[in-house]
């Protein structure tokens, strides 16, 4: 739609449209009205009303928007927090868990998945210009081709997730990539053959990139959980919940923030082709980490963990 309107309209229906967009948004939030709120103003009937009233606050304050999926099962004892945490961490309760590989690997995740969709979006505008004379409409449709994915694939990629757990589709989504992102070296300036290859490419990294979409939020949501259910006293009623999906969404801004000047970078100093081999690179160490601690892998000392676990059995 930023391509078509540019050709017509040139900045103003670009930004006039932005705005547009921005004003609806701001009068729905201001339409919404918290759960809380509306209770205080809701007659309940019956105690057993105002019992199912209370159960849904409390599931929609204490628990995480995600939850559910298959993990390993672990220990709730492992949760426990042996050392009492310093009274200045209940102010940012969250940060108590940041030691634990599996909350750390999730917002990695969660971090590869934004840059390289910030990679492809700094440079699919340069490099279908420069290599097959594209104006800002051709570059639009071109994008197409990256941005269907993720509506057909991105409902799929949560599926599996909730059938088979965090860590089987989050490997499998960041070694596919590899393969995907390495063929891009062989994308070269030309005629309509070219472009086809550099289309159907930017379908299959589309269906890469998509497939890795939910998963951080799922796992980071699953090892908070446990922590919380292991440590109500510390983390009190509501949890920190709306501080792990705050810190979500700054991983994911990090991550389109460095992602074009990373691309960029490479692209001015190695290539194209070279720029993308980075970006595969990166999904390799990825999905290693995601292989060693998503899903439910408790510890960096992983073969004390197993001495652990081996001495709780006997």
């Amino acid at each position: 739609m930023g391509g078509i309107l540019y050709r017509k309209t040139g900045y103003a229906g670009v930004f006039g449209l932005g705005i547009a967009l921005i004003a609806v948004d701001f009068l729905l939030r201001l339409l919404v009205i918290e759960k809380k709120t509306a209770l205080k103003y809701q007659n309940s009937s019956s105690t057993d009303e105002q019992r199912d009233e209370n159960e849904i606050t409390q599931a929609s304050e204490e628990t995480p928007l995600l939850s559910g999926q298959k993990t390993q099962q672990d220990s709730p004892d492992s949760y426990v927090f042996r050392n009492e945490p310093s009274p200045w961490l209940k102010k940012l309760s969250i940060l108590a868990c940041v030691h634990d590989p599996a909350l750390l690997t999730a917002w990695l995740v969660g971090l590869i998945q934004a840059m390289i969709i910030a990679a492809f979006d700094s440079t699919i505008p340069i490099i279908a210009p420069d290599y097959y004379d594209f104006d800002s409409m051709d570059v639009g449709l071109l994008f197409l081709a990256f941005g269907c994915p993720f509506i057909f694939f991105g409902p799929i990629a949560g599926w599996a997730v909730d059938r088979f757990g965090t860590k089987i589709p989050t490997v499998l989504g960041y070694i596919y990539l590899i393969p995907v992102l390495l063929c891009l070296r062989f994308v070269r300036p030309g005629s309509t053959t070219q472009i086809t290859i550099y289309a159907v490419l930017l379908f299959l990294n589309g269906i890469g990139v998509s497939s890795v979409g939910s998963q951080s939020v799922v796992e980071a949501g699953a090892v908070v959980e446990k922590y919380y259910k292991a440590n109500r006293e510390f983390f009190g009623d509501t949890g920190p919940y709306a501080q792990l999906y705050s810190i979500n969404s700054m991983i994911v801004s990090t991550g389109f923030t460095f992602g074009p000047l990373l691309a960029g970078g490479l692209k001015e100093s190695i290539g194209y082709g070279n720029m993308n081999a980075v970006l595969a690179a990166l999904c390799a160490i990825t999905a290693i980490l995601s292989w060693l601690y998503v899903g439910g892998r408790r510890s960096f000392s992983w073969l004390k963990s197993r001495q652990e676990n081996a001495a709780i059995e006997e």
